[in-house]
């Protein structure tokens, strides 16, 4: 497995594929699919991965194929700590242990103070990173419930 980082070229097959993570995510936020099919990508929220310096989008591959998608940027409020944008595995995948090693990975590409955020009424979503940064964490983790825009999150920081 391995990370490889999304060229402006792939942002497409990209887009196509986040289309999957916004779906997933209805499930939690109510997002309704829009008059052509799709679901609506929040204004602002990818473009920053191909125009600026402090955030890093990477396609997560398995025997050269593409099997979700890893987006790490600089925290806004604390541009010393990486934070987790979003993470996404196919669902072929999500029982092994490929998740846990592509975040592994994205946290060896990126060491130092880390945080992840999640819904907290996403469970499946919390028992994962429960125990991908409990893997991961060097000196343990903290977890505690913070507001991040609208949105009440847990928030799990580490050192890596």
């Amino acid at each position: 497995m391995k990370l490889e980082p999304i060229p402006k070229e792939r942002r497409a097959a990209f887009e196509q594929m986040f289309q999957l993570y916004l779906h997933d995510m209805s499930e939690f936020m109510g997002w309704p699919l829009s008059p052509d099919g799709c679901f609506e990508v929040p204004e602002g929220l990818l473009d920053p991965y191909w125009v600026r310096s402090d955030h890093w989008p990477y396609f997560i591959v398995q025997n050269k194929q593409i099997i979700g998608f890893s987006l790490v940027r600089c925290a806004p409020d604390n541009p010393s700590v990486f934070d987790m944008g979003q993470f996404f595995i196919i669902r072929a995948f999500r029982r092994s242990d490929c998740s846990v090693h592509a975040f592994q990975l994205s946290l060896k590409a990126h060491p130092g103070s880390w945080q992840v955020r999640v819904l907290p009424d996403n469970t499946p979503a919390v028992r994962f990173w429960r125990r991908a940064t409990g893997m991961a964490a060097e000196d343990g983790w903290s977890e505690h419930i913070d507001r991040y825009g609208e949105q009440d999150m847990i928030f799990f920081r580490f050192q890596r």
